[in-house]
């Protein structure tokens, strides 16, 4: 895909350097026992991504 007039930004992205230390995923227990995911931080060249699952049900 060629882009239509715009800027055209050099990435910062090396897929080669890329690893799975880059992210933690965090897990907490529900009233029944049950483990689940909760919270993910993903570090990246830009910043850290933040991810939080928000169930008042649980």
């Amino acid at each position: 895909m060629i882009p239509i007039g715009g800027h055209r930004l050099k990435s910062k992205w090396k897929p080669k350097q890329d690893k799975f230390s880059d992210f933690k995923i965090y897990f907490g227990k529900t009233s029944s026992g049950l483990l689940f995911p909760v919270r993910m931080n993903l570090e990246r060249w830009f910043g850290t991504v933040v991810v939080r699952l928000i169930n008042k049900n649980m």
